[in-house]
């Protein structure tokens, strides 16, 4: 069985309602990091094959899902090459919906180490580096963490389910439909 979202201009789609046991998981506790921010973006990439997707899911400081994003980039399997592209993707996001607070989560360790730390030795990203440190200067407050594979399941969902369906750049809402649908987000730890 499959949803059919609304076909708008710039959005087509449709989007499964289940996915594989390995991809979901029923219950994923996430603790906040530590300050307030007023959106978290959770972001990552995903290969198979020829074809490289991205995934971004955007929360508030509680938790709730705002939106939902995911782009493919043909013949770009490069792990790190992808996960820059979901960061660079991530902070556009953010610009264009004039969000000007937020901490960024992926579990690259290596490319957040490269965003807060410096030289760039890599010719691989360097260019898609330079411009996520520009967009990152650019904004008031904007920062880039790490957070391990197992906080970042909704942005892989995404950037799974992205390689899995026809080439159209998914916007906001979108995805969110699908996440609620495939994935429990956060449970309050309280």
């Amino acid at each position: 069985m499959r949803h059919f979202f609304p076909v708008s201009t710039d959005v087509v789609g449709a989007v499964p309602t289940s996915m594989p046991p390995s991809c979901v998981s029923s219950v994923s506790l996430w603790p906040p990091p530590g300050m307030e921010y007023a959106h978290r973006i959770f972001f990552d990439g995903a290969t198979a094959s020829a074809l490289g997707s991205i995934g971004v899911v955007v929360t508030d400081d509680h938790g709730t899902i705002l939106q939902a994003f995911a782009r493919q980039y043909p013949n770009t399997t490069d792990s790190l090459i992808i996960e820059a592209l979901a960061l660079r993707d991530a902070i556009m996001l953010c610009s264009q919906q004039h969000w000007r607070m937020g901490v960024f989560l992926g579990d690259a360790k290596t490319l957040i180490d490269l965003c807060n730390n410096g030289v760039v030795q890599d010719a691989r990203i360097g260019a898609i580096l330079l411009e996520i440190r520009h967009l990152l200067r650019s904004q008031d407050s904007f920062q880039v963490r790490f957070v391990g594979r197992d906080r970042n399941r909704a942005a892989h969902l995404v950037a799974r389910h992205a390689l899995l369906v026809s080439p159209y750049l998914f916007l906001r809402t979108l995805l969110v439909g699908y996440v609620l649908d495939n994935f429990v987000l956060f449970v309050p730890l309280n």
